[in-house]
Formats: C-alpha cells, structure tokens, sequence
C-alpha cells in the first residue's frame, strides 16, 4: 500500500535513484513501459514521477523526496485513487517496448495525482510540545529524545545547582545540630570525641555522595539504601532521615525532566500542491 503513515521511516517510499531519475527527466513524455520479462500484457496503469518539495512552516521540516509510481486506470473523472490503487514501482525493473495501442494522458490525470499526494502522504516526524521541538529529516526517536534532553540542560543544571545550596544550607544546619547535641552528652572525653568523629565522618560521606551524584546527574536514586556505617546508630538514623528527604527531593527534579524529555508524539507534515512536481507521465503495461 503507498504511502502508510510511519513513524520515520518515510524514506522508503521515496529511495533516492539519482541516475534513473536523470533519465526519466530527460526522457519524452507518454512512454510505455513493461516489467521486465514480460510478454503478454493488457492492461495499462498511468506511471508518473514526482519531485516533493515539503516545507513545513510549523515544525521547520525541510525536505526533498523523488519517487517513480503506477495508478489504476480510472475512465471516470470523479474518481480518486484510494491508497491500494498506486505503487511505487523500481525504475531497474521495467523497460521500454512499442506501445501495444495508441493512448492520450487523461486530461484530469495530473488531477488525480495530486489530489492522492495531498491526502495520503503524510511524512511523521516527532514534536515534543512540552520542550517545543521537533524532529528533524531522517533523526530517530532516540535520537530527538537525547535533543530534547540538551535542550533542557541549561534548566535542569540550574535545578541540580538549587538543590545543591539546598543540601548544603541544610547540611551545615544539621551538623551543628548534632555536634551540639553530642556535647551536651553526658559521656566522658574519649566517648565525646569518638561521636564527634562519628558526626564527621557521616557527614564526609554523605557530601562525598551527593556532589558525585549532581555532578553526574544520573538517574533516580533507590529510596531504600543500606547504613553508611555501623558506628553509631543513633546518629546514623538522623544523617539517614536527612538522606532520605534529599533522595526524594533529587528523584522528583529527576522525574520532572524525565516526564517532559520523553513527552514526545508523532507530527504529520502536510504536502500541499505547490510542493509537488511532476516530471514524467507515461503508462505502464501488466
């Protein structure tokens, strides 16, 4: 069937034959060919090249597409080809041979050609409205989505750079807190600076982890992680708490990107008749 709608692949119908095109520029109109190895033929089909010209003001799409193709003869002018009526047809396999009867190219031919370019051939390329790009000729889905991520960096970065400040306001904050609250222990000098130590070393930790973590900014991060340490349970359950609050606040910046990077739906571009050219009329024997 000419010209399902496709994802991207649109190309295909549309296969670039530099040099048989060259020839049919240059061939003389109302030719007749045959598939090759044909000998008995009947019934003739109206073959036709077309040049595409599809600009696409919405969405940028700039693109240029030849194809070679064979409509049903229809007598009756009212009449327009459905999609299983036309195909593309490969220029190596057919060939010139004397026309088996005389025939005139209807007069509302090129009518019925561009009424069926115009209706059914719809290239789909990907718009993300959430980001407002669209795809480009020829770039895949996940090629558009690592766009669409680019895109999105400059903003991304400055939320990673608030929850950075954020963690470190609130950091700072708890540490003294702590420390604080381990100094007015009642606990003897060695016990004192052990849990100081401890307080330390958790919070080395814990800044070692998160500076990595937004400078890569990877994917979300698991709620559930085992102790940082054994030592000091108490202390380890309010740096964990604290944890936890800032893998939530990461994970939610992280899903709100994400949401909108992958927010993407197909885009159909719209072939309007100043677009179309056709080059080459002819009929093709079966």
């Amino acid at each position: 069937m000419l010209f399902q709608r496709q994802n991207i692949s649109h190309t295909l119908l549309f296969a670039k034959c530099s040099h048989a095109i060259i020839w049919l520029r240059a061939a003389s109109i109302l030719k007749h060919f045959r598939h090759i190895g044909t000998v008995e033929v009947s019934t003739p089909f109206m073959l036709f090249a077309v040049k595409l010209d599809l600009q696409d003001v919405r969405s940028g799409f700039r693109a240029s597409r030849d194809g070679c193709f064979f409509g049903l003869w229809l007598e009756d002018a009212e009449l327009n080809w459905t999609p299983d009526m036309v195909k593309t047809v490969k220029l190596e396999e057919v060939e010139e041979f004397p026309a088996p009867r005389s025939l005139c190219w209807p007069e509302f031919g090129d009518q019925k050609i561009i009424h069926h370019l115009t209706r059914y051939y719809r290239p789909c390329i990907w718009r993300n409205p959430q980001v407002n790009l669209y795809s480009k000729p020829q770039e895949s889905r996940a090629e558009f989505l690592e766009r669409c991520r680019d895109e999105l960096a400059e903003e991304r970065h400055t939320a990673w750079r608030k929850l950075k400040d954020v963690l470190l306001r609130r950091q700072l904050e708890l540490q003294k807190r702590m420390m604080e609250m381990v100094m007015k222990e009642e606990s003897d000098d060695s016990m004192r600076d052990r849990r100081i130590g401890a307080v330390n070393d958790l919070f080395s930790i814990l800044s070692r982890e998160w500076i990595q973590k937004l400078l890569s900014h990877g994917g979300a991060i698991e709620e559930e992680v085992p102790p940082v340490s054994q030592v000091d349970p108490d202390l380890q359950e309010m740096v964990g708490s604290f944890r936890k609050e800032l893998v939530r606040y990461y994970n939610e910046i992280h899903k709100k990107f994400e949401s909108r990077i992958v927010a993407v739906e197909p885009y159909e571009v719209v072939l309007v008749y100043s677009q179309i050219e056709i080059f080459f009329r002819g009929f093709l024997w079966r």
